[in-house]
């Protein structure tokens, strides 16, 4: 038994894990000196992270020794001059989500004989974690209307928004820790998920959170619609040149967005409404979403179809022609910047 407390921050996806991994390590002597140890579980324990993900490695299961990376892991715990040792890694949530990696036990396998474990977990209202979902993946090259998207197999919506269902396998998988549920779409009202993630550990004086990535950055609907246009006619190299206009708030031209479709009220409404009664029971004191209703989606994704018939090709073609109007614009700008000379 290692006598030093274990914080396992698990993600979840699209709840500001990135700003609170890069935060932890910039703050990481700010945390030294109140007894904590910090460390991002892809950035510092590679092993570890492939463990959980071996795919993504080119790994085999049968290529890892799971016995000798949790010696390798408990030394390395042991010998930490801090008693508190954090770990952040949403891959520690992975089965939490696709059952990715190489089996459900890999993590309390790994993590076991502390004295004390804390699991810490943010997790967002289902419809607006669906918009956030869809928006990251147009950053990284999906063409698909944010109706196809919702309606595609592949996605598998039913299981990974059920979030009653996925606690409870995670609360199973680590039945000696504390877990702490922080609800994201609360949190981010106030601006600030590092601050809220120290204090949910009762850490005091606390530092501003540093957000500086890119794949965070929110995108309206406009941007999105030109992103997947981009992705479904262009490449990566003017979708990259979008991606830094918007960081830095360019003005854009209009573009139409006839098979654009995000949620309205009521659709948001059912895509929280009854589903899991469980889910209900266990989120309704903190207002959010009680299951996801798929069902209703078909109607809702059927009208999008018959939408995106219409005036496709026409629409499509001015919208691109002002895309490529705008990345050569500031592909010229960029060459007769004397900054960069």
């Amino acid at each position: 038994m290692i006598d030093k407390h274990l914080i396992l921050h698990a993600g979840t996806h699209k709840t500001g894990t990135t700003a609170i991994q890069d935060s932890l390590q910039i703050h990481a002597a700010f945390l030294a000196e109140r007894d904590y140890c910090p460390a991002v579980l892809h950035r510092d324990l590679r092993d570890l992270h492939r463990a959980f993900n071996p795919k993504a490695y080119g790994l085999q299961a049968a290529d890892l020794d799971l016995h000798a990376l949790r010696r390798d892991f408990r030394h390395w715990a042991s010998q930490a001059s801090a008693g508190n040792i954090i770990i952040s890694g949403e891959a520690i949530s992975h089965p939490f989500w696709e059952n990715w990696g190489q089996d459900e036990a890999v993590g309390p396998f790994l993590f076991s004989g502390f004295a004390r474990q804390t699991l810490v977990l943010y997790v967002r209202r289902q419809d607006r974690f669906i918009e956030s979902a869809y928006q990251e993946l147009l950053k990284h090259g999906l063409a698909e209307t944010f109706a196809e998207y919702c309606s595609s197999p592949a996605g598998d919506m039913r299981r990974i928004l059920d979030w009653h269902a996925k606690l409870a396998n995670l609360a199973a998988l680590y039945p000696e820790a504390k877990m702490i549920l922080r609800l994201f779409d609360r949190v981010r009202e106030k601006g600030d998920v590092f601050r809220d993630f120290l204090t949910s550990l009762g850490i005091p004086e606390l530092p501003a959170t540093i957000i500086s990535s890119q794949e965070n950055t929110s995108l309206s609907a406009a941007q999105m619609e030109m992103l997947r246009l981009c992705n479904l006619h262009r490449g990566r190299e003017q979708r990259q040149i979008l991606l830094q206009l918007f960081a830095k708030g360019a003005a854009l031209p209009a573009i139409s967005c006839p098979h654009r479709r995000f949620l309205d009220d009521g659709e948001r409404a059912a895509l929280i409404a009854e589903y899991h009664p469980a889910n209900a029971m266990l989120f309704a004191e903190h207002g959010l979403g009680d299951g996801h209703a798929l069902d209703q989606w078909e109607r809702i994704t059927a009208a999008d179809r018959r939408q995106e018939s219409q005036d496709r090709d026409t629409d499509e073609a001015l919208s691109l022609s002002a895309i490529d109007r705008l990345c050569a614009e500031a592909v010229d700008a960029e060459g007769s910047d004397p900054d960069r000379s």
